[in-house]
């Protein structure tokens, strides 16, 4: 941050915008979001003031203004922010643009925290199609695009759709990554989550297994990640009427939870709730 600020100093106005930009970057980086839309809003300023206006640049600056506001919750003011960006991008390049996509994505994220989840769809189904376009099929972007459509699917209640999504995107990040990494863990505890909607508890368990199996791999100290598998799991194993064998995922669970967080973390709690209400079912 200092180096940047030296460089405001000494620099001309045409790269002061710029370096106003970059700090504002890194108060966004370090958690201070007032002072990065401070220096956001500034760097803007510059730009469209200046003689010619830096227009096309200046949509990477209400773009970040977006993800800012949307760190700090302001959904409907990110919005504005993401469709101004979008809006200017659209003029100045192909519908194919890598900064189009971004946008897309940005609104279809933002508008899913609204809870505007056909709208959200709209959005990031146009990034999935331009994402196949610019990319060969099995491409890390491909991948992420489905998941985002799988997570809405899931909140619009549409639990077939969502596999879909879901396997789709599993396939190619297990093509990428066949020996397992975080994402993979992800979509697998996604899909349990799904099937389990579904009543196909069965079918759930496997996949919460799987998923747990490259957790621990991945953190085998424990981690919050393995204990939301063991409860997902202990919860399936529940509804199957296997009482024994739930009460060990949530005994497992609080075990690793009291290894991770102080006594009297919330997180205990509940975990201690979950065994109490398998408990009564094992007893009887």
């Amino acid at each position: 941050r200092k180096y940047f600020q030296r460089l405001l100093n000494d620099s001309d106005v045409e790269d002061s915008a710029c370096i106003e930009f970059n700090i504002g970057r890194v108060f966004y980086f370090e958690g201070e979001w007032d002072k990065a839309r401070d220096y956001y809003n500034s760097a803007y300023n510059r730009m469209t003031k200046s003689k010619p206006a830096s227009t096309k640049d200046s949509a990477w600056v209400l773009n970040n203004i977006g993800i800012t506001l949307y760190t700090q919750g302001l959904y409907d003011e990110s919005l504005i922010y993401h469709q101004r960006a979008l809006e200017i991008r659209e003029k100045f390049y192909s519908s194919g643009h890598a900064d189009i996509v971004a946008s897309l994505n940005n609104i279809g994220f933002t508008l899913y925290k609204q809870g505007k989840y056909d709208e959200a769809l709209a959005y990031n189904r146009r990034a999935l199609e331009i994402y196949e376009q610019l990319h060969p099929s099995g491409h890390a972007d491909i991948a992420w695009s489905l998941d985002s459509i799988g997570l809405t699917l899931y909140k619009q209640e549409k639990y077939s759709e969502t596999l879909d999504y879901y396997r789709r995107a599993l396939k190619i990040r297990e093509r990428r990554y066949p020996s397992g990494d975080v994402d993979i863990a992800t979509i697998l505890n996604n899909i349990g989550s799904t099937l389990r909607r579904l009543n196909r508890n069965g079918e759930a368990l496997n996949f919460y297994q799987r998923a747990l199996e490259i957790r621990e791999k991945l953190y085998p100290s424990g981690h919050p990640e393995s204990v939301s598998s063991l409860k997902k799991m202990g919860i399936t194993l529940l509804n199957q009427g296997k009482y024994e064998e739930a009460l060990d995922c949530h005994r497992r669970a609080l075990e690793m939870l009291e290894k991770l967080y102080p006594s009297g973390h919330p997180d205990i709690a509940s975990s201690v709730n979950k065994m109490d209400v398998v408990l009564p079912n094992e007893v009887t």
